[in-house]
């Protein structure tokens, strides 16, 4: 799949919301509002920003927060908490966490290949 990495620019509908993404992709083709954004929550960001992204439209967005995935999908206006990505459904989050605390980016990244080889 190919995939336009957004980073974490600062996005906003000037008068009405302005957020900043840890990460953020559009998937596809490149969009003025991502696909997917994904917050690591270490002090800041929380279930609660999903209303900042509900007002962009966001159609999903991953918290990241002592060591777990919360994948949240908009739907008629609503966030609702899934256990797997809509836009990614064949993504192992579990290897994905797993290879998030390996110390070695290499070796992350050896494990993750081996395990969606599975």
């Amino acid at each position: 799949m190919e995939f336009f990495p957004s980073g974490s620019f600062t996005q906003e509908i000037p008068s009405i919301v302005e957020y900043q993404a840890d990460l953020s992709y559009c998937l596809g083709n490149d969009k003025a509002i991502p696909d997917l954004c994904i917050e690591v929550v270490i002090t800041s960001g929380s279930p609660i920003k999903l209303q900042k992204y509900k007002l962009m439209q966001v159609p999903e967005v991953w918290f990241w927060e002592d060591g777990t995935f919360e994948v949240y999908c908009l739907r008629e206006q609503e966030y609702e908490k899934l256990f797997k990505s809509e836009f990614l459904p064949e993504l192992d989050l579990s290897l994905l966490n797993r290879c998030l605390f390996l110390s070695s980016a290499l070796e992350a990244v050896r494990e993750f290949r081996q395990g969606i080889q599975q």
